[in-house]
């Protein structure tokens, strides 16, 4: 329960935020000044159905877990985005997100998360663009 108060107080966004444009931009908080402590916060991306959803990586810059004996080691803080085959990957410190990730779910989760924060960073900045059908094509 003292974890989740500790959250509560910190944060200054609700839990999550549905983004329903065609195209955005998401960032932690205070960025591109240092992100605070024990924060957690969701982006849920809507698309339609047989869209794809195209995340573009401006800026990365949060530490890594230092008590880590063989990296990556993300498991304080992190960056949580979708992968292509439909599973998601934590990202933090060395450990970068790939520059471009197109994905074709309907809902995608980005999440960003924070314990106590030791070194800290500025934190991430992405841009999301919704990639209807019409102006792709499918091989079927």
């Amino acid at each position: 329960m003292a974890e989740a108060s500790q959250y509560s107080h910190q944060i200054r966004m609700p839990n999550y935020i549905e983004l329903d444009n065609l195209n955005g931009t998401i960032s932690s908080p205070n960025y591109p000044v240092l992100y605070p402590n024990y924060t957690s916060c969701t982006w849920i991306i809507n698309s339609p159905a047989k869209s794809l959803v195209k995340l573009r990586i401006l800026d990365f810059d949060i530490e890594e877990d230092m008590s880590c004996r063989y990296p990556p080691c993300c498991t304080h803080t992190w960056l949580s985005i979708p992968e292509g085959g439909g599973g998601t990957k934590q990202y933090c410190g060395h450990f970068r997100p790939p520059h471009v990730v197109t994905v074709s779910q309907t809902k995608i989760n980005v999440k960003f998360h924070t314990s106590k924060v030791v070194r800290g960073g500025r934190g991430f900045q992405l841009n999301y663009t919704v990639i209807l059908r019409k102006y792709f094509m499918i091989n079927t």
